[in-house]
């Protein structure tokens, strides 16, 4: 006969003779196959392991699927024991002996006890949930540890014991297919008539991802099956702790509802670590040392604090995955909200957030900068990080009518909007700012951001209006800077008029205006404009000339966008002036510097140049099919450098005459195949990328997943190109957007770029 007990979607058989006290899975164990196989690994080498995590993250349930695991190593049994029990620290040592059966003795103290009994003993404790008496459970485990060579401890805990030799093993959030395993496995146990639908499954999908993956927040939203939808779960997570907190009658209290779970481990912080907590659940996306910063109390060492919330589990930390290779931090959603509820239970939202905008604007100012030199790329990823509370502390301020920080908010990332293809929200902010009284530098500035983002969506009237207004403002209060990227702006937005005369005019004062303020990033990219302009009017020379001082300016700052736009001038002078050989060495210049920033659109733009001079037309079909298969999953929009399509056109229709149809056809089946990585090195003339290791920490199968991804490709054709499941590749999709940051297959794409231009 054999007992069973929960495992990996499945009932796990436990021999009858095996010697244990583990409790029994009334639910099946869904997922973790990768954590128990690496938990069970470790414990073959170490002696003392702790599983920690925020609560309700599975770690009792990790700890009893690996204790079942390794009962065949342990003849002398694993022994569960739950500090949960007890909140007095002194009755430690008694509930383990009470778990082992050791009875004590009088006059020996209950430590000494226990490592007498066990002293010869091979056995596993299972010492569960010890957090509240972290102090005591600690020492008991030294103990053991010290004085019986043969136990071995597997511990839960929200934080970490302490000692020497210890193994801190973080749990992470179910991967997304396991997650969405659990809700329909639970909703299932419930409402045994559920089934999985189009509506359903995407609804489902949505509430995995909104509650981060976390199984005790899964299990609880599908306790809501039996009175609503799951589309109506998904329509309530923004108020998660009221959403989950009906949980079943028999399970522990603390684990009946969301806020219970949480609130277990927010009673252990001390007030100041409360109140730093509460404060930090504002900030949405991942953050840095200077949000812990703006957080802390003003009598509390930042650092010393969030080194609590970390080891608390109640906030993440990545080490090395920010920006220029820093720690980045975030909370997990529902751990979010329930800070959020914290805030309004103590009447301090306003604060928080007034706080949180503050802390904002200060890091776009220094992005602001940042964004024009040789730190370019690290402020393009510290601002990916931030996005969401870029988001947040504009809807701040728009909705405290302060204008005035709204607009100097849009001044100081208008760059990494442009970048970033953000043109709606980068306008609808700023005309949220232009909605309120403003001062006229203010207003200069929302003006011209508002402008530039319209320019970016082809509304090149409605461009004309604001930026000349902005010019205006900018001139009376003296705002040279304004003024200056204004002029530039209009005259971009006067070719797009087809005012041509006017254009030139314009960005011609803006250079003048750069270069006697000392501006150059600003003069190199409007000379990069204005040698457009003379290209296309066939004035090789001054093209010339405009795109050497562009790239010049460009280069002497570190601006390597600039120095793509140059790159890619200076490329189709040499074309239309028949040096086919210099073209493509500076095609392949600007698609590299492009790559490196993620600007998508010019790195099309600079694969159909080069396929142009391409003497080999298998290889330029291939190239020109990945340019157009990127174009289409990228706003290329409001581009000055966007060569003339017509003529791309006639390219191919000139290769395809040369090729022959069956050829041409082939190629270009294989040019939109091509994911980023494979692109560069064709175009590139590179070999095989360099083997080591990845720079995202992404596996060998999750880069290739990810180039897949940024080549088109939906899940399903994944699933059939690597013979892999669809869950499978779904997994690998959560796993890398956690690891790049990326928010969807257009964030995804950009990212590809950046990784192939860095191998």
């Amino acid at each position: 006969m054999a007992r069973t007990t929960g495992a990996a979607s499945a009932w796990q058989v436990v021999p009858e003779d095996s010697v244990h006290n583990l409790p029994f899975d009334l639910t099946r164990f869904v997922g973790r196959g990768a954590e128990v196989a690496a938990v069970t690994a470790a414990l073959a080498e170490q002696r003392l392991i702790t599983l920690t995590g925020p609560g309700g993250c599975g770690k009792t349930r990790l700890a009893t699927r690996v204790a079942v695991e390794v009962l065949g190593r342990f003849p002398e049994g694993c022994w569960f024991v739950d500090l949960a029990a007890t909140g007095d620290a002194d009755l430690v040592p008694q509930l383990v002996a009470q778990a082992l059966g050791v009875r004590e003795q009088p006059g020996v103290p209950p430590p000494d006890v226990l490592t007498g009994a066990l002293r010869e003993r091979t056995l596993l404790v299972l010492l569960d949930n010890c957090e509240h008496v972290v102090e005591a459970a600690a020492a008991l485990v030294h103990a053991l540890l010290a004085g019986c060579p043969r136990v071995r401890v597997l511990a839960t805990s929200r934080r970490s014991l302490g000692l020497p030799g210890e193994i801190v093993w973080r749990v992470p959030p179910l991967l997304h297919g396991d997650a969405v395993r659990l809700f329909v496995e639970r909703a299932r146990n419930r409402l045994p008539t559920f089934s999985l639908t189009p509506a359903t499954s995407q609804a489902i999908g949505e509430i995995c991802r909104g509650l981060d993956g976390l199984p005790l927040a899964i299990e609880l939203a599908t306790a809501r099956i039996t009175v609503l939808a799951a589309p109506e779960i998904a329509a309530m997570l923004s108020d998660q702790l009221e959403l989950l907190a009906g949980g079943d009658r028999g399970v522990e209290p603390r684990h009946r509802s969301l806020e219970a779970a949480l609130r277990w481990s927010h009673d252990l912080l001390d007030d100041p670590q409360r109140l730093f907590f509460a404060r930090l659940s504002v900030f949405s996306g991942w953050w840095g040392l200077d949000a812990a910063a703006a957080a802390a109390p003003a009598d509390q060492r930042p650092l010393d604090l969030l080194t609590v919330l970390v080891d608390q589990s109640l906030v993440v930390a990545e080490a090395g995955a920010g920006a220029g290779g820093t720690t980045r931090y975030r909370m997990l959603e529902p751990v979010r909200q329930f800070g959020l509820a914290l805030l309004d239970e103590q009447d301090s939202m306003a604060a928080a957030l007034a706080a949180h905008a503050a802390c904002v604007l200060a890091l776009t100012g220094q992005a602001a900068t940042g964004l024009q030199g040789p730190e370019q790329l690290n402020w393009l990823h510290r601002l990916d990080d931030a996005e969401p509370d870029l988001r947040g502390a504009a809807a701040t301020l728009a909705q405290t009518g302060d204008g005035e920080r709204l607009a100097r908010l849009g001044w100081h990332v208008w760059l990494f909007w442009w970048l970033r293809g953000r043109f709606s929200e980068g306008r609808q902010a700023m005309e949220q700012a232009l909605a309120v009284p403003l001062s006229q530098q203010a207003r200069a500035r929302a003006m011209y951001v508002a402008g530039t983002m319209a320019c970016g969506q082809a509304d090149y009237r409605t461009a004309a209006d604001l930026l000349d207004s902005s010019i205006r403002f900018a001139h009376g209060v003296g705002d040279t800077a304004v003024e200056t990227y204004a002029l530039s702006s209009a005259g971009f937005a006067a070719i797009g008029l087809e005012e041509q005369e006017r254009g030139v005019e314009l960005l011609e004062r803006g250079v003048g205006l750069a270069l006697s303020c000392g501006q150059p990033w600003a003069a190199s990219f409007m000379s990069c404009f204005l040698g457009t302009i003379a290209r296309g009017e066939g004035r090789l020379d001054r093209a010339e000339a405009q795109g050497r001082r562009a790239l010049d300016l460009a280069e002497s700052v570190g601006d390597r966008e600039g120095a793509a736009m140059a790159s890619h001038l200076l490329a189709g002078v040499a074309m239309d002036a028949g040096r086919d050989a210099d073209a493509a060495a500076r095609f392949r210049e600007g698609l590299r510097l492009a790559a490196e920033v993620g600007d998508a659109p010019n790195v099309a733009f600079c694969l159909q140049g080069l396929a142009t001079v391409d003497a080999d037309l298998p290889r330029a079909v291939r190239l020109f099919s990945a340019a157009e298969a990127l174009l289409s999953r990228v706003d290329a929009g409001g581009y000055v450098s966007a060569p003339d399509q017509e003529g791309m056109r006639q390219a191919v229709a000139s290769a395809r005459a040369g090729l022959g149809e069956a050829a041409f056809a082939s190629a270009w089946a294989s040019g939109q195949d091509l994911a980023p990585g494979e692109v560069l090195a064709l175009a590139l003339d590179r070999g095989p990328a360099r083997e080591g290791t990845d720079p995202d920490g992404l596996t060998a199968r999750e880069a290739e997943v990810l180039d897949l991804i940024a080549g088109g490709r939906a899940n399903k054709q994944i699933a059939s190109e690597l013979s892999i499941s669809v869950s499978t590749v779904e997994q690998h999709v959560t796993r890398i957007y956690s690891k790049i940051g990326a928010r969807g297959r257009a964030d995804a794409t950009v990212h590809a770029l950046r990784r192939s231009a860095r191998r």
